[in-house]
This record gives structure tokens, C-alpha cells and sequence, in this order.
């Protein structure tokens, strides 16, 4: 399957950008030697390209992670046999009964 992906990427490649030359070409790089070593032709190809990362997903307050929990059926299920336990523990069965 890997392998399958990693044709169907280079399909992808060969017919956006030609081959990996053409790739190269478009990235402004040498595809043996890569990017250079010069601080300056990095902070421009920073600039014209964007940095390389991903930011960071936003988190989830403790309340949307509250009412998520709460939405799960296992978790009312549980919620409910615990309401039902604790309604049974105030009953008292009548003194004659029984």
C-alpha cells in the first residue's frame, strides 16, 4: 500500500511539475546539492516561500472537553446507573415487609 501511495505521489509530481527537475525548477533549488548554505538567500526563500511549520492547533478548554465527555453514551449510561444506585441507597424498605 506504502508503495502504492508513493507512485501515485510521483504521478502527482510528474504531472504537476514535469519530473522532480521540474519540481526543483519551480523551488528555485539544485536537486543534487539542495538548498545553499548562505544566511541571506535562506531568510529570502523564507520570505517569498513561508516558514516550514506547522502551527499549532488551537487547545480545547476544559469545559469543551467536559461537555464532549458528557455527550458519550457510555458515559450517560454510566451517569444514569449512578443516579439510579444512589436514588436505591435512600430507600428503605417498610418494617413488615419482607
Amino acid at each position: 500500500m506504502k508503495a502504492l501511495f508513493k507512485f501515485f505521489h510521483y504521478i502527482e509530481i510528474t504531472t504537476d511539475y514535469g519530473n522532480v527537475e521540474g519540481l526543483c525548477a519551480k523551488l528555485k533549488t539544485d536537486p543534487i546539492n539542495g538548498l545553499p548554505d548562505d544566511h541571506h538567500e535562506l531568510s529570502r526563500r523564507q520570505h517569498v516561500f513561508g516558514k516550514n511549520e506547522i502551527p499549532p492547533a488551537p487547545s480545547k478548554s476544559f469545559f469543551r472537553l467536559a461537555w464532549e465527555a458528557v455527550q458519550d453514551i457510555t458515559l450517560i449510561i454510566l451517569l444514569v446507573s449512578a443516579l439510579v444506585s444512589l436514588g436505591l441507597s435512600f430507600y428503605k424498605p417498610p418494617e413488615g415487609a419482607g
